[in-house]
């Protein structure tokens, strides 16, 4: 074969292994070549494969702008008057009617139990000068017996919580340097001397014409008030005990004020109480007059005076004539109210006398004369002991609407029955 073309040959071979390869070359090249936003194509698994995880990165990624957007949502926004650090409200689980938890605020720690419409201060833990509780946070209703007792550094106090309507006894018993308070307007019911031992109770006084403490127009202590009183137009109630041994106490008159009830041992142990005008009163509590010992008189009956309570005037030995006939409203006359009141002489009952109930006028030993309306058809009952005692009962005016007394009411008498 000729030379020359032998090597013709093999230049035709060598450019077709070079073409071959380059195809070759090429189409691994498409294959490995990136498009535009979908990142490398590879084969049909392993896209499969980066789907996926694309999907899972994207729902994360969502995940975290919904949490992230509730949180934002759901966030609470702080009155711009009080610090956010300063508001807590009951944890979501609620303790159940009766159980206690504590919640922390600002520089002071509550002790606070379920009451059922929502929560009363039990007690307050603090070393702190003052204490603000805001109207914003725990649902507060009222403030329990010696709940603030021993704060002994609390110079002053701030409750703007307006849903507190009480505060219970001796609540803020020994706070020597209790000296401001600040009340909502809604704390309208005092418990029994709220403020005993408290600097606040003298700061209040100072401060008023008739020496007494007066918050929301309820006379929470008066118990250094001194002669003659009027009680104030402004006046709506008193606290229990608000004049117990009020010792300077002289008279009393309601005539005017918005009191009408006079409560537990209101002006018990009064020693040179004298004469109490009652008018407006339709309510006489347990013990509320018991050992005023120089009270002669009881003037002013309301037309609506229902009831004497238990001990009401025991011991008021000095009392001479008692006169309910003003009274024209079902009427009780409650166990011991006039007990060993020996100066008493005379009784006049009112139209509707309901209960004389037993001890009412024991041991009332210069007692004479009991008189009933004539009209009277109410009475259903004289309890036993009633008159025990009042060995110089010989007259009972009207006897005959009197039912049949229990057994020894009369007994010590001169009535026969």
């Amino acid at each position: 074969m000729n030379k020359k073309i032998v090597i013709t040959i093999i230049t035709c071979l060598a450019i077709c292994f070079v073409c071959a390869f380059s195809a070759c070359s090429n189409v691994n090249s498409l294959q490995s070549q990136e498009t535009p936003g979908l990142g490398v194509v590879a084969p049909q698994q392993n896209k499969e494969e980066a789907v996926e995880s694309e999907t899972q990165t994207d729902i994360q990624e969502e995940t975290q702008k919904v949490e992230s957007n509730t949180e934002s949502e759901t966030s609470v926004e702080s009155d711009p008057e009080i610090p956010a650090d300063d508001i807590v409200f009951v944890e979501e689980e609620t303790v159940a009617v009766g159980e206690t938890q504590y919640v922390d605020y600002d520089g002071f720690t509550l002790l606070l139990e379920n009451v059922g419409d929502g929560y009363s201060i039990i007690k307050v833990e603090s070393d702190a000068k003052s204490i603000r509780i805001p109207s914003t946070g725990t649902n507060i209703v009222s403030i329990a017996d010696r709940a603030f007792r021993g704060l002994t550094n609390l110079e002053e106090l701030i409750i703007e919580c307006n849903t507190i309507t009480s505060v219970g006894t001796y609540a803020f018993y020994n706070t020597p340097n209790l000296g401001k308070v600040t009340f909502p307007s809604s704390i309208t019911n005092f418990g029994e001397l709220s403020f005993y031992g408290s600097k606040y109770l003298n700061v209040a006084r100072a401060n008023d014409d008739n020496n007494l403490l007066v918050i929301n127009d309820v006379i929470v202590d008066g118990r250094a008030a001194k002669g003659d009183l009027v009680i104030p137009s402004n006046i709506k109630s008193i606290a229990p005990k608000a004049f117990h041994n009020a010792t300077e106490l002289t008279s009393v008159s309601f005539e005017g004020s918005g009191v009408t009830r006079i409560p537990y041992q209101a002006f018990y142990g009064c020693k040179k109480l004298t004469s109490v005008n009652l008018s407006g009163i339709k309510n006489i509590a347990d013990y509320a007059f018991t050992s005023c010992t120089s009270l002669e008189s009881i003037t002013g009956i309301s037309v609506s005076l229902s009831n004497i309570g238990a001990c009401a005037f025991k011991n008021d030995a000095l009392l001479t004539k008692i006169d309910l006939s003003a009274s024209n409203v079902s009427f009780i006359v409650g166990e011991s109210a006039f007990e060993n009141c020996s100066g008493i002489t005379e009784v006049v009952f009112p139209l509707a006398i309901n209960v004389i109930e037993k001890n009412a006028f024991k041991n009332c030993t210069a007692l004479a004369t009991i008189e009933f309306n004539s009209a009277t058809n109410t009475l259903t009952t004289i309890g036993e002991w009633a008159f025990y005692g009042d060995y110089k009962l010989v007259t009972i005016k009207n006897q005959s609407v009197m039912p049949t007394p229990a057994l020894n009411a009369f007994e010590g008498t001169q009535i026969v029955l």
